[in-house]
């Protein structure tokens, strides 16, 4: 499967789907389908505005990950039933808080295939 599909089915939500018709269901073998790399995510990351699906630059009581500017820098956090759970991290600059919080919100399922 080619990088750009990959992607596009990580985007759109579609991984389970993936890694039953191509896989057969196996998920231990899910780093064999998704090859995608870093750097072609980065790029899409970059390319895009916030708010973006679940990830979003404005604070509400919707779950989801958000990136917000703090005092030190740019804060990304998950939201959960209305409430963040420690291990928010604080990024120096915009560019990699949104990348990372784009990250947290579609690349976790994959959980190191990338």
């Amino acid at each position: 499967m080619s990088p750009e599909k990959q992607l596009d089915i990580i985007i759109r939500g579609k991984v389970t789907e993936a890694v039953n018709a191509h896989l057969d269901g196996d998920w231990s073998a899910l780093q064999t389908l998704f090859t995608i790399p870093r750097a072609m995510f980065d790029a899409w990351a970059d390319s895009i505005e916030l708010p973006y699906g679940s990830v979003s630059n404005r604070i509400s009581r919707t779950d989801g990950v958000y990136v917000l500017q703090d005092a030190e820098g740019w804060l990304v956090f998950e939201q959960r039933n209305g409430v963040h759970p420690k291990g928010e991290r604080m990024y120096p600059d915009y560019r990699q808080a949104k990348r990372a919080a784009l990250s947290l919100a579609y690349l976790s399922v994959l959980r190191g295939a990338v």
